[in-house]
């Protein structure tokens, strides 16, 4: 079929659609074969004529689906998390109150805490080490080396503890009377080498039995004691040895204590007679030796001798009394 040929027949149809009963009532005319649109005339009124071209059946707009987004499910839109932030929990201050541990023994300059306040000390000129050790202890130490000095600083009241060092001489009778009164109640450390011609001192001491020596005796710590006094603040080798013979005669007494004494220290071996005494209740102290022998001893070399060392422990083992 020619190419004209089916445009005639589309236009026919195309009439038949609308109602038309010619080509030319709807508008169109055959020229030569060509079918065309009959030029717009203006309408009677003066309109333009309607150009509008009739459906011509052609499919609806193939264009794109609609938006498929997907429906509103109803979940609400501020989907932020809420704040979940902790509230401050710190952990409030637990600092620990200061737990400093006291002296333990080691080698210092002082013992802060264990002064024995005034500390009278009768030395007959033997050198006595306590005066250092009362002053290591932070106490005041008041040294006198004759009677009537000893009485007066004693009458005067306001002492704490009564050493006596005495080595070389024998002791004056009213420093005899005013210990033998003290060591009633009184804290006292004492070393006489003539303790055993004096009975009533003996007594006051609570020692039931002395036995003199004239060679040096090794000191050795009693371990079975319930006091170490050569540990109790400073640290004291066992034994305490001397090189040498002894210049003194007589050089101090073998110790028994009465009921409620103990020994604390012994002489020649652990277990051997009493050479350190206590008794009263701890108040009273008594070495057995002449500290004179052992003057120059630092057997542990750390700079102090040992016999002060001694000292401070027994002085600051009665200030506890």
């Amino acid at each position: 079929m020619a190419r004209g040929d089916l445009c005639k027949l589309l236009v026919v149809a195309a009439i038949s659609s609308v109602g038309c009963a010619t080509a030319e009532d709807a508008g169109f005319t055959f020229d030569g074969g060509t079918t065309r649109a009959d030029s717009a005339e203006p309408s009677e009124d003066g309109e333009p004529a309607d150009t509008t071209l009739p459906d011509s059946g052609a499919p609806d707009d193939t264009r794109s689906p609609p938006d498929s987004a997907a429906p509103d499910t109803g979940a609400p839109i501020d989907t932020a998390i809420p704040d979940t932030a902790m509230p401050d929990t710190a952990t409030p201050d637990t600092a620990m109150p200061d737990t400093a541990v006291a002296d333990t023994g080691v080698p210092d300059t002082g013992d802060a805490g264990t002064s024995p306040g005034k500390v009278l000390i009768y030395d007959d000129g033997a050198g006595s080490l306590a005066s250092a050790a009362v002053t290591a202890l932070g106490g005041t130490p008041t040294v006198v080396s004759t009677g009537p000095a000893f009485n007066s600083a004693f009458d005067a009241g306001g002492v704490n503890v009564v050493v006596i060092d005495c080595a070389l001489d024998t002791l004056p009778a009213g420093v005899i009377t005013r210990v033998t009164t003290w060591a009633a109640t009184g804290r006292l450390v004492f070393a006489y080498w003539d303790l055993n011609f004096e009975p009533g001192l003996r007594t006051a001491l609570k020692l039931s039995a002395v036995g003199s020596y004239s060679s040096f005796k090794p000191i050795y710590n009693d371990p079975t004691s319930s006091v170490n006094l050569f540990t109790f603040k400073q640290t004291v080798p066992s034994p305490q040895t001397k090189t040498g013979t002894s210049e003194l005669v007589d050089n101090g007494d073998s110790l028994t204590v009465a009921a409620g004494g103990f020994l604390a220290a012994r002489h020649d071996s652990a277990t051997g007679t009493g050479a350190i005494a206590v008794t009263n209740g701890g108040k009273i102290v008594i070495n057995g030796f002449a500290p004179y022998n052992i003057r120059t001893n630092d057997l542990d070399s750390d700079g102090r001798m040992d016999m002060q060392e001694l000292y401070q422990n027994e002085i600051a083992y009665v200030s506890t009394k």
